[in-house]
């Protein structure tokens, strides 16, 4: 009976005449939206929290050393499971022997993967020059059994756009690996380890977690139809993902390698507070849209409209963010980090102007993906992480600061490529494109003129760091809210306003508090 319905199930099985009306998946995608994205504020609050908390429990040297370990750890994870889990999200039709026979894949791959890991250890260890390394790994490879398990629910949950839940779980599993495990071993004195044990503990809670609510067939199986079916969507993903790979963790190994643990950890910071408001909204699109767009892939207008919204919201929220980040980026350092990591700041400051470039690439990447063209998109994150290498490589001369300004430049590259790609396929131009991005020039405008007066006033009068942060944000806040109450047409444009409406909207029906009149 079981089987029966995992094949029969109209949450696993998609065709063209779906079930679900266009009106009913977009409230589902409104829904998946709202719930990731409140879910994202409330763990990017507490990471910013513990984050600040464990900068002053730990040495860049203790994070420099994670981070090399990490370098390992996320390009492994890739063979470990082989795009399998996007395939899943992504195959029209989904029957039990694909998901049997992708958690098996998993599992194999991931005892392999760890144990590669193991023996090479000391190899890697003596790559990187960092002696304390090697155990450090051996522990880490410990968690490549269970991403597969972590991998098979968590697709089907995507899949079946269950989007509130993963937010919950997405919070739970972090507080209680980095906000209760990780601190309390810093606290304790391990060092870097309060960081290793703080993922694993994380891995480990979130497994629990799925084993419970999302059930899934556990029996091994290889049926080689089902694998053929997978592998070719699989197989191009996965192309994609080592190249990616590359280009996020390229300049990494390049800093470690070539200018030390310390180094590395100072860059790893700036790299990761850029990289941090880029995955508040940035993963929120892919997880909600990439299933719900691969549910119309076949319908380019809606796709079109589904991507000229997201990146008018995109632009309207990461331009202004940059300048904002660019001008405040001495006191976002001192007060998140510290008074010691100062020389955070200038490659802080580089990366946050390329933040539009690299949150859009998430909207780019997304319609490639529901559209199944995941080797074209491959090929230019080829490319991508080859401009990366150079201009890290390159940079390197210069520190740090030299090694940002090469990643900006590659990162500028990249979107360019990926644009052309999104806009062939939505037979859109670049004029487009430009009418898209227009609202968020103006409102980045305005928001650089504002923040860049009041920052400089306060920092005459010798305020704190924490005061000229927090009040040029409430100011700047305060004086865009104004503008877009008098005129939010002109300040957020036709698509910036509809999102607004809808927002408001949905709000208002979820909380029963401002009415349920429905905004069309």
């Amino acid at each position: 009976m079981k089987r029966a319905r995992m094949k029969s199930d109209p949450v696993n099985t998609v065709s063209n005449k779906d079930d679900q009306s266009e009106k009913s998946l977009g409230s589902r995608t409104l829904n998946g939206l709202f719930w990731m994205f409140s879910g994202t504020i409330v763990q990017a609050v507490l990471r910013i929290l513990i984050l600040a908390i464990l900068a002053r429990l730990l040495t860049p040297q203790d994070y420099g050393l994670v981070g090399a370990a990490l370098v390992v750890v996320n390009f492994s994870q890739i063979f470990s499971q082989f795009g399998m889990a996007s395939a899943l999200i992504q195959r029209p039709q989904l029957e039990e022997r694909h998901l049997r026979t992708a958690l098996t894949i998993f599992t194999i791959s991931g005892l392999l993967i760890g144990g590669a890991i193991a023996v090479s250890a000391p190899l890697i260890a003596s790559f990187f020059q960092m002696d304390n390394l090697t155990p450090i790994l051996w522990v880490a490879a410990l968690a490549f059994p269970l991403i597969g398990l972590i991998a098979a629910p968590t697709a089907l949950l995507r899949r079946k756009l269950q989007f509130r839940l993963l937010a919950a779980i997405n919070v739970v599993t972090y507080v209680g690996g980095y906000g209760v495990i990780g601190i309390i071993l810093a606290w304790l004195g391990f060092g870097a380890w309060a960081l290793v044990g703080a993922s694993l503990a994380q891995s480990i809670i979130n497994l629990i977690i799925l084993l419970f609510v999302q059930p899934y067939p556990k029996k091994p199986q290889i049926d080689r139809e089902a694998f053929r079916e997978l592998v070719y969507f699989s197989g191009g993903f996965t192309l994609d993902d080592i190249t990616n790979y590359i280009a996020v963790n390229g300049d990494n190994v390049i800093v470690g390698r070539g200018l030390g643990a310390e180094a590395l950890g100072f860059y790893g910071r700036a790299y990761q507070l850029l990289v941090f408001p880029v995955s508040l909204f940035g993963n929120v699109i892919d997880q909600v849209l990439f299933p719900s767009m691969a549910k119309v892939q076949g319908n380019v207008d809606q796709l079109s409209l589904v991507y000229r919204r997201g990146m008018t919201l995109t632009a309207l929220f990461y331009l202004p963010l940059s300048a904002a980040a660019i001008v405040l980026a001495p006191e976002i350092i001192s007060v998140v980090l510290g008074s010691t990591w100062g020389e955070v700041v200038l490659p802080f400051q580089i990366l946050a102007a390329g933040m539009l470039f690299r949150a859009s690439k998430i909207n780019n990447a997304t319609v490639a993906k529901a559209t199944g063209d995941v080797y074209k998109r491959a090929w230019r994150q080829g490319l991508y992480a080859l401009f990366v290498l150079i201009g890290a490589l390159v940079g390197q001369n210069w520190g740090i600061t030299g090694v940002a300004i090469g990643v900006f430049i590659a990162l500028a590259i990249y979107f360019t490529l990926m644009a052309q790609l999104t806009l062939s396929l939505l037979s859109m131009s670049w004029r487009d494109l430009l009418i898209i991005c227009q609202p968020a020039l103006l409102v980045t405008i305005i928001t650089l003129a504002q923040i860049w007066l009041v920052s400089t006033v306060l920092r005459n009068l010798a305020m704190p760091p924490v005061v000229v942060l927090l009040g040029s944000c409430l100011i700047t806040g305060i004086g865009l809210l104004i503008l877009g109450y008098l005129n939010p047409q002109f300040l957020l444009g036709q698509d910036g306003l509809w999102a607004l409406q809808r927002c408001m909207g949905y709000v208002a029906k979820r909380t029963k508090i401002f009415g349920t009149t429905e905004v069309r």
